[in-house]
């Protein structure tokens, strides 16, 4: 893939009070639901998942959060719902984990190295810094590929919630960001 965001996002803005979007993404999710996505729901905040039976290793999720727009913002009076879609947390605390460790292991091998240098040593610990720069180039390749995997549920998630919104554009609903296709397309 040619991009190089990890977890694509955009947002919309809606005349609909918080508990209204609510009220209606819950709707959409028990009476139209092709993809069968499940849901976490908090106050202002709802988790789209993939059902059980479909998910796999990278299947994303979608973290809706809900909010009112500020009250100085009398341009777009209303409901902000803002949209991210990410890997699922564990998939993404084991990726930041591995990233970590790989910048980790370069600084090491870079101090290391600089040790030697003025020591006038053999430099052993650019091998290292080498090594870990090598492991965050695999890392990224491996999740691109993953976001590769996952670009037709994300696409569908972006599609749900474009349709909970479809039929109250006439009542002030407007998409705010970039085109979402912009981002997941290769």
């Amino acid at each position: 893939m040619s991009d190089l965001d990890f977890r694509p996002r955009f947002r919309i803005r809606t005349s609909l009070s918080v508990e209204g979007a609510e009220k209606l993404i819950l709707e959409k999710l028990r009476r139209h639901n092709p993809d069968d996505f499940r849901s976490a729901i908090v106050k202002g905040h709802v988790v789209l998942s993939i059902s059980p039976e479909k998910k796999h290793f990278w299947s994303p999720q979608m973290d809706i959060s809900i909010a009112a727009t500020e009250k100085g913002d009398e341009e777009y009076p209303g409901t902000l719902v803002r949209c991210l879609t990410a890997p699922a947390p564990a998939v993404w605390t084991m990726f930041m984990f591995f990233y970590g460790f790989a910048g980790f292991t370069v600084l090491a091998g870079l101090m290391i190295a600089s040790s030697q240098y003025t020591l006038d040593y053999d430099l052993w610990g650019l091998w290292i810094a080498g090594g870990g720069a090598l492991l965050g180039i695999a890392l990224f390749a491996v999740a691109q590929t993953g976001k590769g995997l996952a670009k037709d549920e994300m696409r569908a998630m972006k599609r749900f919630v474009d349709g909970v919104f479809e039929r109250t554009k006439q009542n002030g609903v407007q998409t705010e960001s970039p085109p979402f296709r912009d981002k997941v397309s290769g």
